[in-house]
Protein backbone atom coordinates (compact mmCIF):
# COMPACT_ATOMS: atom_id res chain seq x y z
CA UNK A 1 0.00 0.00 0.00
CA UNK A 2 1.19 3.47 -0.78
CA UNK A 3 1.87 5.76 1.87
CA UNK A 4 -0.28 7.95 -0.13
CA UNK A 5 -3.02 5.59 0.20
CA UNK A 6 -1.85 4.39 4.21
CA UNK A 7 -2.57 8.34 4.90
CA UNK A 8 -5.82 8.37 3.42
CA UNK A 9 -6.91 5.24 4.81
CA UNK A 10 -5.70 5.66 8.69
CA UNK A 11 -5.83 9.25 8.96
CA UNK A 12 -9.28 9.68 6.96
CA UNK A 13 -11.16 6.74 6.49
CA UNK A 14 -11.45 4.86 9.49
CA UNK A 15 -11.60 7.39 12.09
CA UNK A 16 -14.25 8.77 10.05
CA UNK A 17 -15.97 5.27 10.20
CA UNK A 18 -15.17 5.11 13.97
CA UNK A 19 -17.05 8.28 14.77
CA UNK A 20 -20.04 7.17 12.15
CA UNK A 21 -20.61 4.14 13.69
CA UNK A 22 -20.37 5.56 17.43
CA UNK A 23 -22.86 8.20 16.31
CA UNK A 24 -25.59 6.09 14.92
CA UNK A 25 -24.69 2.60 16.21
CA UNK A 26 -27.01 2.12 18.93
CA UNK A 27 -26.13 1.47 22.23
CA UNK A 28 -27.79 -1.11 25.29
CA UNK A 29 -26.31 1.14 28.42
CA UNK A 30 -25.50 4.02 29.54
CA UNK A 31 -22.06 2.28 30.58
CA UNK A 32 -21.69 0.89 27.72
CA UNK A 33 -21.56 3.96 25.67
CA UNK A 34 -18.87 5.61 27.41
CA UNK A 35 -16.66 2.91 27.39
CA UNK A 36 -17.17 2.71 23.79
CA UNK A 37 -16.07 6.35 23.23
CA UNK A 38 -13.47 6.02 25.60
CA UNK A 39 -11.78 3.48 23.38
CA UNK A 40 -12.46 5.53 20.15
CA UNK A 41 -10.52 8.46 22.02
CA UNK A 42 -7.48 6.49 23.43
CA UNK A 43 -7.02 4.80 19.65
CA UNK A 44 -6.61 8.21 18.41
CA UNK A 45 -4.23 9.01 21.34
CA UNK A 46 -2.64 5.61 20.20
CA UNK A 47 -3.01 7.31 16.72
CA UNK A 48 -1.35 10.63 17.64
CA UNK A 49 1.64 8.87 19.17
CA UNK A 50 2.56 6.31 16.42
CA UNK A 51 1.50 7.97 12.90
CA UNK A 52 2.93 10.88 11.54
CA UNK A 53 0.52 12.84 10.82
CA UNK A 54 0.83 14.44 7.49
CA UNK A 55 -2.57 14.44 5.80
CA UNK A 56 -4.57 15.14 7.66
CA UNK A 57 -2.31 17.87 9.52
CA UNK A 58 -1.79 17.31 13.18
CA UNK A 59 -4.57 18.75 14.57
CA UNK A 60 -6.89 16.36 12.56
CA UNK A 61 -7.00 13.95 16.13
CA UNK A 62 -8.09 16.67 18.14
CA UNK A 63 -11.12 17.42 15.54
CA UNK A 64 -12.11 13.63 15.74
CA UNK A 65 -11.98 13.72 19.16
CA UNK A 66 -14.42 16.45 19.67
CA UNK A 67 -16.74 14.69 17.21
CA UNK A 68 -16.49 11.72 19.25
CA UNK A 69 -17.81 14.08 21.97
CA UNK A 70 -20.48 15.57 20.03
CA UNK A 71 -21.61 11.74 18.89
CA UNK A 72 -21.72 10.94 22.40
CA UNK A 73 -24.07 13.59 23.89
CA UNK A 74 -26.16 12.65 20.53
CA UNK A 75 -26.23 9.62 21.79
CA UNK A 76 -26.62 9.79 25.91
CA UNK A 77 -29.34 12.03 24.53
CA UNK A 78 -31.32 9.32 22.32
CA UNK A 79 -31.31 6.90 24.83
CA UNK A 80 -30.22 3.22 25.02
CA UNK A 81 -32.34 0.86 23.04
CA UNK A 82 -35.05 -0.52 25.20
CA UNK A 83 -34.89 -4.43 25.81
CA UNK A 84 -31.24 -5.03 25.64
CA UNK A 85 -31.48 -7.85 28.29
CA UNK A 86 -27.89 -9.49 28.95
CA UNK A 87 -26.35 -7.83 25.83
CA UNK A 88 -25.57 -4.80 27.67
CA UNK A 89 -22.96 -6.97 29.65
CA UNK A 90 -21.62 -8.38 26.67
CA UNK A 91 -21.16 -4.46 25.04
CA UNK A 92 -19.37 -3.52 28.19
CA UNK A 93 -17.23 -6.23 28.04
CA UNK A 94 -16.58 -5.71 24.60
CA UNK A 95 -15.80 -1.79 25.46
CA UNK A 96 -13.75 -3.00 28.39
CA UNK A 97 -11.13 -4.73 26.44
CA UNK A 98 -10.97 -2.12 23.74
CA UNK A 99 -10.09 0.30 26.25
CA UNK A 100 -7.40 -1.89 28.31
CA UNK A 101 -5.98 -2.87 24.46
CA UNK A 102 -5.64 0.57 23.37
CA UNK A 103 -4.11 1.37 26.55
CA UNK A 104 -1.49 -1.20 26.29
CA UNK A 105 -0.84 -0.09 22.56
CA UNK A 106 -0.41 3.36 23.81
CA UNK A 107 1.48 3.07 26.88
CA UNK A 108 5.33 2.85 24.80
CA UNK A 109 4.53 5.83 23.48
CA UNK A 110 3.36 8.11 26.20
CA UNK A 111 6.00 6.76 28.77
CA UNK A 112 9.49 5.97 27.16
CA UNK A 113 9.54 9.91 26.52
CA UNK A 114 12.42 10.26 29.37
CA UNK A 115 15.60 11.21 26.94
CA UNK A 116 19.00 9.34 28.06
CA UNK A 117 22.17 11.79 29.39
CA UNK A 118 21.92 14.53 26.68
CA UNK A 119 25.39 14.94 25.41
CA UNK A 120 25.37 18.10 23.21
CA UNK A 121 22.43 21.03 23.00
CA UNK A 122 22.80 22.42 18.99
CA UNK A 123 21.97 25.48 17.89
CA UNK A 124 18.77 25.88 15.22
CA UNK A 125 19.62 23.92 11.80
CA UNK A 126 16.31 24.88 9.82
CA UNK A 127 15.86 29.09 8.56
CA UNK A 128 12.80 30.90 9.09
CA UNK A 129 9.29 28.91 9.06
CA UNK A 130 6.88 26.28 10.96
CA UNK A 131 8.13 22.60 11.34
CA UNK A 132 6.82 19.58 12.41
CA UNK A 133 8.65 16.55 13.84
CA UNK A 134 7.92 13.30 12.14
CA UNK A 135 10.28 10.91 13.85
CA UNK A 136 11.69 11.61 16.96
CA UNK A 137 12.39 10.28 20.69
CA UNK A 138 14.58 7.93 22.57
CA UNK A 139 12.39 4.90 21.64
CA UNK A 140 11.15 3.18 19.37
CA UNK A 141 7.54 3.90 19.76
CA UNK A 142 8.21 7.66 18.60
CA UNK A 143 11.76 7.22 16.41
CA UNK A 144 11.89 5.05 13.36
CA UNK A 145 15.93 5.28 13.65
CA UNK A 146 15.70 3.53 16.98
CA UNK A 147 15.80 0.33 14.81
CA UNK A 148 19.37 0.56 14.37
CA UNK A 149 20.33 0.78 17.74
CA UNK A 150 22.46 -2.41 17.78
CA UNK A 151 26.13 -2.76 17.85
CA UNK A 152 27.67 -3.58 14.57
CA UNK A 153 25.12 -1.48 12.54
CA UNK A 154 26.46 0.63 9.85
CA UNK A 155 24.25 3.14 10.29
CA UNK A 156 23.94 2.90 14.34
CA UNK A 157 24.64 6.46 14.86
CA UNK A 158 21.37 7.86 13.05
CA UNK A 159 19.55 5.99 16.42
CA UNK A 160 18.53 8.59 18.39
CA UNK A 161 17.83 11.40 14.53
CA UNK A 162 15.42 13.69 14.21
CA UNK A 163 13.32 13.73 10.94
CA UNK A 164 11.67 17.38 10.52
CA UNK A 165 9.43 18.86 8.00
CA UNK A 166 7.34 21.87 7.31
CA UNK A 167 4.15 22.96 7.37
CA UNK A 168 1.99 26.24 6.37
CA UNK A 169 0.42 28.23 8.84
CA UNK A 170 -2.58 26.13 8.87
CA UNK A 171 -0.43 22.66 9.30
CA UNK A 172 -0.53 21.41 5.87
CA UNK A 173 3.15 20.03 4.75
CA UNK A 174 2.30 20.27 0.64
CA UNK A 175 -0.90 20.97 -1.00
CA UNK A 176 -3.16 17.82 -1.60
CA UNK A 177 -1.73 14.62 -0.56
CA UNK A 178 1.46 13.59 -1.15
CA UNK A 179 2.24 14.98 -4.70
CA UNK A 180 4.99 13.69 -6.90
CA UNK A 181 6.60 16.67 -7.11
CA UNK A 182 9.05 17.25 -3.90
CA UNK A 183 9.46 21.18 -4.63
CA UNK A 184 5.77 21.41 -3.91
CA UNK A 185 6.58 20.43 -0.01
CA UNK A 186 6.56 23.43 2.57
CA UNK A 187 10.08 22.47 3.54
CA UNK A 188 11.27 22.10 0.41
CA UNK A 189 14.38 24.94 -0.20
CA UNK A 190 14.34 26.09 3.54
CA UNK A 191 18.24 27.32 4.63
CA UNK A 192 20.39 24.46 6.13
CA UNK A 193 22.40 25.82 9.10
CA UNK A 194 25.74 24.51 10.90
CA UNK A 195 24.30 23.28 14.72
CA UNK A 196 27.28 23.88 15.82
CA UNK A 197 31.30 25.51 15.00
CA UNK A 198 33.63 23.12 13.44
CA UNK A 199 35.29 21.19 10.82
CA UNK A 200 33.97 19.63 7.67
CA UNK A 201 34.30 16.04 8.00
CA UNK A 202 32.40 14.31 5.17
CA UNK A 203 30.04 15.69 2.55
CA UNK A 204 28.43 14.66 -1.21
CA UNK A 205 26.47 16.49 -3.45
CA UNK A 206 24.77 15.31 -6.46
CA UNK A 207 22.63 12.77 -6.51
CA UNK A 208 18.85 14.07 -7.54
CA UNK A 209 15.95 15.08 -5.18
CA UNK A 210 13.49 11.92 -5.52
CA UNK A 211 10.05 11.90 -6.83
CA UNK A 212 7.52 11.35 -4.06
CA UNK A 213 7.40 8.69 -2.70
CA UNK A 214 10.31 6.93 -4.44
CA UNK A 215 13.42 6.63 -2.39
CA UNK A 216 17.05 5.97 -3.54
CA UNK A 217 19.57 3.51 -1.60
CA UNK A 218 22.59 3.80 -3.47
CA UNK A 219 23.68 6.29 -0.38
CA UNK A 220 20.52 6.99 2.36
CA UNK A 221 22.05 10.19 3.46
CA UNK A 222 21.70 11.72 -0.13
CA UNK A 223 23.20 14.80 -0.35
CA UNK A 224 24.52 15.64 3.07
CA UNK A 225 27.03 17.64 5.21
CA UNK A 226 28.53 15.72 8.28
CA UNK A 227 30.27 18.25 10.67
CA UNK A 228 32.99 17.95 13.62
CA UNK A 229 31.37 19.70 16.72
CA UNK A 230 35.00 22.02 18.38
CA UNK A 231 37.05 20.43 20.73
CA UNK A 232 34.93 17.34 20.88
CA UNK A 233 34.23 14.10 18.72
CA UNK A 234 31.09 14.74 18.20
CA UNK A 235 30.11 14.57 15.18
CA UNK A 236 26.46 15.84 13.59
CA UNK A 237 24.79 14.87 10.19
CA UNK A 238 22.37 16.85 7.84
CA UNK A 239 21.05 15.04 5.31
CA UNK A 240 18.95 14.47 1.84
CA UNK A 241 19.30 18.01 0.67
CA UNK A 242 18.74 19.79 -2.77
CA UNK A 243 21.56 18.53 -5.41
CA UNK A 244 23.80 21.80 -6.04
CA UNK A 245 23.11 23.22 -2.69
CA UNK A 246 26.08 22.24 -0.54
CA UNK A 247 28.26 25.50 0.10
CA UNK A 248 30.73 23.40 1.95
CA UNK A 249 33.83 21.01 1.44
CA UNK A 250 35.48 18.61 3.27
CA UNK A 251 38.05 19.80 5.79
CA UNK A 252 36.66 23.46 5.84
CA UNK A 253 35.53 25.42 8.75
CA UNK A 254 31.85 26.65 9.54
CA UNK A 255 30.84 28.74 11.88
CA UNK A 256 27.43 27.72 14.07
CA UNK A 257 24.21 29.43 12.02
CA UNK A 258 26.51 29.35 8.42
CA UNK A 259 23.95 28.29 5.41
CA UNK A 260 25.61 24.76 5.00
CA UNK A 261 22.63 23.73 1.96
CA UNK A 262 18.92 23.54 1.14
CA UNK A 263 16.29 20.62 1.94
CA UNK A 264 15.68 18.45 -0.62
CA UNK A 265 14.27 15.26 -1.13
CA UNK A 266 17.60 12.88 -2.00
CA UNK A 267 18.80 9.85 -0.98
CA UNK A 268 16.55 7.20 1.20
CA UNK A 269 13.76 9.73 2.09
CA UNK A 270 10.20 9.42 0.89
CA UNK A 271 9.29 13.07 1.19
CA UNK A 272 11.18 15.76 1.49
CA UNK A 273 12.84 16.50 5.18
CA UNK A 274 16.00 17.42 6.90
CA UNK A 275 17.77 14.60 8.93
CA UNK A 276 19.72 15.25 11.71
CA UNK A 277 21.62 12.98 14.08
CA UNK A 278 24.84 12.97 16.52
CA UNK A 279 27.23 10.18 16.65
CA UNK A 280 30.63 9.98 18.75
CA UNK A 281 33.17 9.07 16.18
CA UNK A 282 33.32 8.30 12.49
CA UNK A 283 34.24 4.73 11.51
CA UNK A 284 36.87 4.57 8.72
CA UNK A 285 34.73 1.20 7.73
CA UNK A 286 30.75 2.50 8.32
CA UNK A 287 31.39 6.64 8.67
CA UNK A 288 27.83 6.65 10.25
CA UNK A 289 27.95 4.08 12.34
CA UNK A 290 29.53 5.52 15.52
CA UNK A 291 27.82 5.71 18.77
CA UNK A 292 24.64 7.42 18.94
CA UNK A 293 24.30 10.25 21.05
CA UNK A 294 20.97 12.17 22.19
CA UNK A 295 20.82 15.97 21.85
CA UNK A 296 18.38 18.76 22.40
CA UNK A 297 17.92 21.92 20.03
CA UNK A 298 17.91 24.80 21.63
CA UNK A 299 17.76 23.42 24.92
CA UNK A 300 14.29 21.30 23.34
CA UNK A 301 13.99 17.62 23.16
CA UNK A 302 12.16 16.93 19.86
CA UNK A 303 9.96 14.12 19.90
CA UNK A 304 7.20 12.99 17.11
CA UNK A 305 4.75 15.24 15.94
CA UNK A 306 6.43 17.97 18.19
CA UNK A 307 5.41 21.71 16.40
CA UNK A 308 7.72 24.78 16.35
CA UNK A 309 8.49 27.79 14.73
CA UNK A 310 11.76 29.22 13.68
CA UNK A 311 11.26 33.18 13.79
Amino acid sequence: MTPKALMLLFGVALPLVLVALHAFLPHLSRGGLWLRALAIVIFLLFSMLSMVWLFPPWWAPYLYMLLVGLATVYRAWRGPRPGAGPGRWIEGGIGAVLVVVFSVASWPGITLRTPPEVVIDLAQPLGPGRYLVVSGGPSEALNAHFVTNEAGNPYRGQSFAVDIVGTDALGFYAPGVAPVDPAAYAIHGRQILAPCAGTVAQVHDGMPDMPVPEMDRSRLEGNHVMIRCDGTELFVLLAHMIPGSVSVETGGTVTRGQQVGRVGNSGNSSTPHLHIHVQHGRPAAAPLGGDPVFFTIEGEVLTRNERFVVE
